[in-house]
């Protein structure tokens, strides 16, 4: 018989139909023993109690630490600011739009307090960006991107009395016009692959040919409507806002970083001057005020914004947790939304250039975290600008896919953004 746990337990038995309590001691593998005469049955040693209990309280730990979590971004989505704007993201961990109330109501968005904006020398500096759309050639596409330049890239162009007209510019348009070049802020293209031989790559950074060009030439108009149907000459619709990556169209087999090269070989040779290189869906929908109110308060032009990387951070669980296979090859405890993301040119030079051995790293279906795994690779310290939904910067949502709910969406909120702040109370 093994040691005596120095424990014993009390259990009520049955003597002679009356219920008593007698001592029952257990050994350390939990097996009954005889004590005067009665024979108890032990449960469990104080050892295995324990753990069970453990165990237990972990299990609750872990569901009461979800149900916190879900509940947290249901109060937030639900939660009106200004007690008048709910935001159409479900939740910031959330790819999926739920729209939690009609589009026609309660869209006014709140009003946002800045800072003061950021001087260097006694002045202003300008915060250019490189505004890359990703989007596809195709004839089905033609409306979407109609509709993006009709909305809020021509936001300053339809509000002469803002003295403005070129804070955006295509970069069309900001090649060819010295004064645009000067005064624009944010350098628009719309970037879609352009290949179309069979054997053609997907993307132009690894064991692709080097002297392959980067870019086509686009056509020298676009004779087809949004429904793909001829127009006559005269109605033609020239599309020089478009990038034509060298690369087959794709969506998550390297068209995105594909672009961040061509970018930052852009920014290198002189062609574009900008501070930071974004790639953005055409699902999303910027407030150009708020929007130059951040970049003006929150960041430093070149050369002072070293290894920047910016938008929407979502962490593992936001990833959808170590049950996905792409989520457990996060190389950082986090990453940026796709909807919108920025990088300083050195960062995105360095995520497409040789320095780094992609090859080496993980692969995986979702180009987003694949940024990230890249930018956390990075042997310089990264600087995050965390953006969050409050901020109300932009949004984002697959109705916005359709043109007619994206230009609906548009007319709701156009112009019911305010900010306290006087310097930007005119943008």
């Amino acid at each position: 018989m093994g040691a005596l746990n120095p424990f014993a337990l009390k259990k009520r038995v049955r003597n002679n139909g009356i219920a008593v309590e007698r001592a029952i001691s257990c050994n350390e593998e939990g097996t009954e023993i005889e004590m005067g005469g009665t024979r108890g049955r032990c449960m469990a040693t104080e050892r295995q109690q324990r753990k069970r209990s453990l165990l237990t309280l972990s299990l609750y730990t872990i569901l009461a630490i979800g149900v916190i979590h879900k509940l947290r971004y249901f109060l937030e989505i639900n939660r009106e600011q200004d007690g008048s704007y709910v935001p159409l993201r479900f939740s910031e961990t959330q790819y999926f739009f739920t729209e939690k109330r009609p589009m026609n109501s309660r869209s006014v968005l709140p009003t946002m307090t800045f800072p003061n904006p950021i001087t260097i020398d006694g002045k202003q500096p300008k915060i250019r960006f490189l505004w890359g759309i990703v989007c596809t050639a195709r004839e089905k596409d033609f409306l979407r991107r109609q509709t993006i330049r009709e909305t809020y890239l021509s936001y300053y162009k339809d509000r002469p009395e803002l003295g403005t007209p070129n804070l955006i510019c295509s970069i069309h348009e900001y090649t060819s016009d010295a004064k645009i070049r000067e005064e624009c802020e944010l350098i628009y293209t719309f970037v879609a692959g352009g290949a179309t031989e069979p054997d053609a790559p997907t993307q132009l950074l690894d064991d692709v040919d080097p002297n392959r060009p980067m870019t086509l030439d686009p056509p020298t108009a676009t004779t087809t409507n949004g429904n793909g149907k001829n127009q006559d000459a005269s109605d033609e619709i020239i599309e020089n806002d478009i990038t034509y990556l060298n690369v087959k169209e794709n969506k998550l087999l390297g068209k995105s970083h594909t672009y961040l090269k061509w970018a930052s070989a852009k920014v290198q040779d002189g062609t574009i001057n900008v501070d930071y290189i974004s790639k953005a869906d055409t699902d999303t929908i910027l407030f150009p005020p708020r929007w130059f109110a951040f970049t003006h308060t929150s960041l430093m032009p070149h050369p002072y914004n070293r290894f920047v990387y910016g938008g929407i951070f979502l962490d593992r669980l936001g990833c959808g947790g170590v049950g996905v296979s792409h989520c457990r090859h996060m190389v950082n405890k986090n990453y940026v939304a796709g909807e919108m993301s920025f990088l300083s040119p050195d960062l995105s030079h360095f995520i497409t250039s040789d320095q780094l051995d992609r090859k080496g790293m993980k692969s995986n279906d979702t180009e987003d975290v694949i940024t990230a795994n890249y930018v956390h690779s990075s042997p310089q310290p990264v600087h995050e600008v965390v953006i969050t939904p409050k901020h109300v910067l932009w949004e984002h949502g697959d109705q916005l896919k359709d043109p007619v709910k994206y230009l609906k969406r548009w007319n709701q909120l156009k112009d019911t953004w305010r900010l306290d702040e006087p310097a930007f109370a005119m943008r």
